[in-house]
């Protein structure tokens, strides 16, 4: 099921696999971008979301007061709304700025022990495979 559908983003329900499957491409930043991932919030409550695959490959730099931003404001919210026992699959994005943003919020949430484990993927598939594990 399509839930946003823009140049840039791309968002779907996924419930075979109950996976909100995001991806992300060229440059997003400011109350667009933030506008956006409170709505996967959103979605993640209506639909119950236990899985997370978000495809960065084709994303650009993510501007610092947007990493400052994921790290104060909606990852905390995220884990009190949506973790304990979740998979979040990632595909990195090829601009080393974008991966090395993305691996700084990854370091500072991802990974909890009994709340979201992380990996990070060269394809969708392989990721989409590793959800129906255990």
């Amino acid at each position: 099921m399509i839930l946003i559908d823009t140049k840039q983003i791309k968002a779907e329900y996924l419930p075979d696999y109950q996976c909100l499957k995001y991806s992300v491409s060229g440059y997003n930043y400011g109350v667009a971008l933030r506008d956006v991932f409170n709505k996967f919030l959103e979605f993640g409550k209506q639909y119950k979301i236990i899985n997370w695959l978000s495809n960065y490959r084709d994303a650009e730099i993510l501007e610092k007061e947007d990493i400052e931003w994921f790290l104060s404001d909606w990852w905390p919210r995220a884990h009190k709304e949506l973790a304990d026992g979740k998979k979040w699959a990632i595909i990195a994005s090829e601009d080393i700025f974008m991966r090395m943003g993305v691996k700084v919020i990854v370091s500072q949430f991802g990974g909890v022990p009994g709340r979201v484990v992380t990996q990070y993927f060269e394809s969708e598939v392989d990721a989409l495979k590793w959800f129906k594990e255990d």
